[in-house]
């Protein structure tokens, strides 16, 4: 995917832990370039189920757990730690960037909406502006949405640096998905 390609050059060698890896795509493909060991979670059951199908089939040896970040951790830590388009559907999106940079060894990878998200920006009767630089973070509301949050980048950059320090330094790149979105890399 477009996402894989813009991501990959940031990644370090080791291991791998994609947090909300769907069907396990992400993971198969850097299992294949030889990040091991290689650890999915996901937390709906389909795609939980799907993803160790296809590793069965595959013969991969990716390990995918059922886990919701929030409520049990993961109780792994990894090299690269991928959560990618996760961060809106948390109800707790700052609890859980910290529990995945606490996973991180080395880098964390986010992907995430910001402010001039359509579905954000829907979810209000008269859209509020968007402000580039500040640090700001939207709030949908639950009903017809399907997330929760969203973040400018610097708001990313002041949870994760100034009032946690869990990082060194954060590399925001445009996503391949939408325009309404960001990468943030994240190093120790």
């Amino acid at each position: 995917s477009a996402t894989l390609a813009a991501i990959r050059p940031h990644l370090l060698p080791g291991s791998v832990l994609d947090i909300g890896c769907g069907l396990g795509a992400f993971c198969f493909a850097l299992e294949q370039e030889g990040f091991a060991p290689v650890i999915g979670t996901e937390l709906k059951k389909g795609r939980f189920l799907a993803a160790c199908a296809l590793r069965d089939i595959s013969g991969s040896k990716c390990r995918f757990e059922f886990r919701d970040l929030l409520d049990s951790g993961v109780g792994v830590e990894a090299d690269n730690v991928l959560m990618l388009n996760v961060l809106h559907h948390l109800r707790d999106p700052i609890r859980g960037i910290a529990r995945a940079a606490a996973m991180a060894r080395q880098r964390l990878v986010l992907e995430f909406p910001t402010l001039a998200d359509s579905k954000f920006q829907a979810s209000y009767s008269s859209p509020p502006p968007v402000t580039k630089g500040m640090p700001l973070i939207g709030v949908s509301l639950l009903s017809g949405q399907d997330q929760t949050f969203v973040f400018s980048p610097e708001a990313i950059r002041r949870i994760a640096m100034d009032h946690n320090r869990f990082f060194s330094e954060i590399q925001f790149l445009p996503s391949p998905m939408s325009s309404e979105r960001i990468i943030a890399i994240c190093t120790k």
